[in-house]
């Protein structure tokens, strides 16, 4: 994933884990922390801001003007950032594993796939390749 893409995709992860419930509050404040870092390193590029204000309300929608914002402000140089998406990203994935969550994504034939860790012994065996 490119830097951007990176930083776009914590940000949109954030809008969405943080309004939950049971959310632990060390993801909150990684959201948050990245949020403030963006706006305090490049608040005073209008854009940036302005589209960090769209994708909270939207994600979706504002996905792709956050992204040529984040772009046009050059933040794939900003080694801090980076490292701040990264940890947002991270304790996400970690807050999905320890409520059952799972966010899997197949780009390619799948002939067997086992999800989550029940620690049980699996055996597959398979045939022929399925026909595309």
């Amino acid at each position: 994933m490119d830097p951007i893409s990176t930083v776009e995709a914590a940000l949109t992860a954030g809008v969405a884990t943080s309004a939950q419930p049971l959310v632990s509050q060390a993801l909150k404040d990684a959201y948050q922390g990245l949020k403030a870092l963006i706006v305090r390193r490049y608040g005073d590029k209008p854009k940036v801001q302005e589209a960090l204000k769209d994708h909270e309300e939207d994600p979706e929608t504002y996905a792709k003007p956050l992204q040529k914002a984040l772009r046009s402000a050059q933040i794939e140089n900003d080694d801090e950032i980076l490292r701040a998406a990264q940890h947002l990203l991270t304790l996400i994935q970690q807050q999905q594993v320890g409520t059952g969550n799972y966010n899997i994504q197949n780009s390619g034939l799948v002939q067997g796939q086992i999800i989550g860790g029940t620690g049980h012994k699996i055996d597959m065996s398979f045939g022929e390749p399925p026909k595309k």
